[in-house]
């Protein structure tokens, strides 16, 4: 069975609310592509917001035969 937090974030409101909006989908991709990243051997600063196209990597194991930067500063889109 699949995590729920990391394959589940509901869109149903507008940003106005604090659940289930646009902004909380986000961040929760961006936490789980970090821990993705880390998970890899990448270092990524604390606060940069990451993200992984699906044509780039599907899940983790799909970064292991992918050339990573050692360490992430500044926001990235990895396509």
């Amino acid at each position: 069975e699949a995590d729920r937090a990391a394959t589940f974030a509901p869109v149903k409101n507008p940003d106005s609310m604090t659940a289930d909006t646009p902004a909380t989908a986000r961040a929760a991709m961006v936490k789980l592509h970090t821990a993705w990243l880390r998970q890899a051997g990448t270092e990524v600063a604390p606060g940069v917001n990451v993200e992984i196209s699906p044509l780039f990597a599907l899940n983790k194991s799909d970064l292991g035969d992918k050339t990573l930067p050692a360490s992430m500063s500044q926001p990235t889109f990895l396509t």
